[in-house]
């Protein structure tokens, strides 16, 4: 074989190991469930999120009725830090982190 064909056999093993990851990422990135959202639209029975009550405690944030305390906010890159006060129990209340 000549030197490019040895190139091109070489080549062809990632470019098919990434042209594969290629497909099965947009396999499933088009299968994935719906919209992402912050609201409970259903609790089912007998798993945990029932057994502590999550619906009844999303519809009373929804109605105004209660308010999670929120300490601190900061954006997700300072993440290491926030978990390390978390941790230490440095804030009272909930931390939320912030993609933007």
């Amino acid at each position: 074989m000549r030197g490019w064909a040895w190139i091109a056999v070489i080549l062809a093993g990632p470019a098919a190991n990434f042209a594969l990851a290629l497909v099965l990422f947009a396999v499933v990135y088009m299968s994935a469930g719906g919209k992402v959202t912050t609201t409970v639209d259903d609790v089912l029975p007998g798993r945990p999120a029932a057994a502590i009550g999550l619906r009844r405690l999303a519809d009373l944030v929804a109605a105004g009725q209660l308010a999670p305390h929120i300490s601190v906010e900061r954006p997700w890159t300072e993440i290491a830090q926030v978990a390390a006060d978390l941790i230490a129990r440095k804030y009272p209340g909930k931390a939320v982190l912030t993609l933007a």
